[in-house]
């Protein structure tokens, strides 16, 4: 399936640590506030690949089940397997409803319906996608007006098209850990 690649980690264990302890805390999304400004940031970089993502966000608390969130993302790679490198680049917008409901004083555990488009180039052929998935997570509010959002697999339809060739459509469960990201929300 056509993923943004936001987060990538080579320490599994420290990081289903902190999916454990998202998972198992107490979180929720503070009604006092209505809207939130964040985003995600990653890197990688090994002897094969280089990876550069960044997708700020913005959203706005409907009510205390709902809240809908816009997005934009950017990532740029690099693949150093070859023997020339072959860098790619991707832009994508996304809209998503965050349904769910209050863990504790702290936490909001939801599943996040949503739409998403994007476009990009692989060397020199462009791609672009389209895509409707479903993505649980949970949001964990780490200070009065800040949080943390944490989403992990994906169940969905994308649609990707490269250069002239014909769309290919993939519909399907993705519980690879490409889709484990994390955000920094500041409410406001």
């Amino acid at each position: 399936m056509a993923h943004y690649l936001i987060f990538k980690t080579y320490k599994m264990k420290n990081l289903l640590t902190l999916v454990a302890i998202c998972l198992f805390t107490s979180l929720s999304v503070s009604a006092q506030y209505k809207y939130f400004v964040g985003g995600q940031l990653a890197f990688s970089s090994n002897d094969a690949e280089s990876n550069f993502g960044i997708k700020p966000n913005i959203g706005y608390v409907l009510n205390d089940n709902m809240v809908l969130v816009g997005e934009v993302g950017f990532s740029t790679s690099t693949d150093k397997t070859g023997v020339t490198d072959i860098k790619s680049n991707d832009f994508g917008l996304g809209l998503a409803l965050r349904y769910g409901w209050k863990a504790g004083d702290d936490a909001f555990v939801f599943i996040a319906p949503g739409v998403n488009f994007g476009n990009g180039k692989i060397g020199d052929i462009k791609h672009s996608n389209f895509g409707v998935n479903i993505r649980p997570g949970v949001s964990y509010m780490l200070a009065p007006r800040w949080s943390m959002t944490a989403h992990y697999g994906s169940l969905g339809y994308d649609s990707v098209k490269h250069g002239d060739a014909d769309a290919v459509g993939t519909f399907g469960l993705d519980l690879n850990m490409n889709t484990l990201d994390f955000g920094l929300n500041f409410h406001f």
